[in-house]
């Protein structure tokens, strides 16, 4: 399974997870890990009455999963690893089940918070 190193808006380097079929996005957009451990990249979506920019997030495992912005589903990282984005590791799911999984895993002690690489 590739590894690919971003930058976190912390400051922090990460390893990120994918398929190898899936490591093209890496060379098409510019990624980085958001300070809840997500892999992002910014999009421009529009522009504002006073001529400013609109723009979103676009989340790498929504990518994977055929989400669009907007879209009322969502994904879960089954293993709770945001920078383990393999397609086999992620379902797309209600808000709902979603939220029932997280405190299930809280209850469990699991943590949605990834490590920086090099710390442990």
């Amino acid at each position: 399974m590739p590894t690919v190193r971003l930058k976190g808006d912390d400051g922090y380097d990460y390893e990120v997870h994918v398929d190898p079929w899936n490591e093209w996005v890496f060379r098409r957009w510019t990624w980085r890990v958001n300070t809840f451990g997500y892999v992002y990249r910014s999009t421009k979506t529009g522009s504002r009455r006073d001529g400013t920019r609109k723009s979103s997030n676009v989340y790498l495992h929504r990518v994977f999963k055929g989400l669009d912005i907007g879209d009322a589903l969502q994904v879960d990282h089954l293993d709770a690893d945001t920078l383990d984005n393999c397609e086999s590791r992620l379902e797309v799911v209600s808000r709902e089940e979603n939220q029932r999984r997280r405190i299930e895993r809280q209850r469990r002690g699991w943590t949605d918070a990834p490590t920086p690489s090099g710390e442990t």
